[in-house]
């Protein structure tokens, strides 16, 4: 059990369950693959836009970023989709 601090007083105001050590890292990468998902959505964020038009490999392309992490079983080993031109 990992104690929570509150930053003002330094009196612990509570417990929390943590990860055992080896799934640190594993939550880690699965932490550093959606960053990186959500980037590459940012990037691809002015489609959106109502003076712009989306194409259909556009709207696919950004729907396969947002299903990465739950269409993936190894953060280790991700297959990006590609972006369209």
């Amino acid at each position: 059990m990992a104690k929570i601090i509150d930053c003002i007083t330094g009196s612990v105001i509570g417990e929390m369950k943590t990860p055992p050590v080896e799934n640190k890292d594993l939550e880690h990468a699965w932490a550093n693959l959606r960053s990186k998902r959500n980037m590459l959505l940012v990037e691809t964020d002015i489609y959106g836009l109502s003076d712009r038009r989306m194409t259909v490999e556009m709207k696919n392309y950004r729907q396969k970023l947002r299903d990465l992490p739950s269409t993936q079983a190894d953060p280790a080993d991700i297959v990006w989709p590609t972006k369209p031109e």
